[in-house]
């Protein structure tokens, strides 16, 4: 069995759980988020390069994006599409909030990865569950913009 059938395998797994527990897995990482962002540091001084910590955000809302997508109905494309929105709301909220924590601050850049990883991760998503080429389209070319926001954001 390829590594396609096994994503698409664990998938039916995971759609056949209780919405439930799909939902409460999506706010718990949610939540996991804001609780990072509120001052509390699990990378441990791992990340150096103002870059790579930029970069770090892109999984990070790509798995919120991918949670929230398994919590919807309707087609793929149209569940990555409001899954995305979802995570750009929360990246948005998660960086204002940050500009109210002591040694922290907003950066538009962080929000722009977010949606940028979303969409990646949805992206892949979809095109697993649909097996459509234009699932691998949409996430090769949030890929692009992930690595473009990445670079922009170590040079402003």
């Amino acid at each position: 069995m390829g590594v396609i059938e096994r994503l698409r395998r664990w998938i039916q797994v995971w759609s056949g759980m209780s919405l439930w527990v799909r939902t409460s897995v999506a706010a718990g990482w949610a939540g996991f988020i804001w609780w990072n962002s509120s001052g509390v540091r699990i990378t441990g001084g791992l990340v150096k390069a103002p870059y790579l910590g930029n970069l770090l955000h892109a999984p990070v809302f790509g798995v919120l994006a991918g949670l929230i997508m398994m919590c919807l109905a309707g087609s793929a494309f149209r569940r990555a599409g409001l899954a995305v929105i979802g995570a750009v709301i929360w990246g948005v909220i998660d960086e204002v909030h940050q500009g109210y924590v002591p040694g922290r601050h907003a950066d538009p850049w962080d929000a722009l990865t977010d949606a940028f990883g979303a969409g990646l991760f949805v992206g892949l998503l979809a095109w697993v569950q649909s097996g459509d080429a234009r699932g691998l389209r949409v996430a090769l070319l949030f890929f692009l913009g992930v690595l473009i926001s990445a670079a922009l954001a170590t040079w402003c």
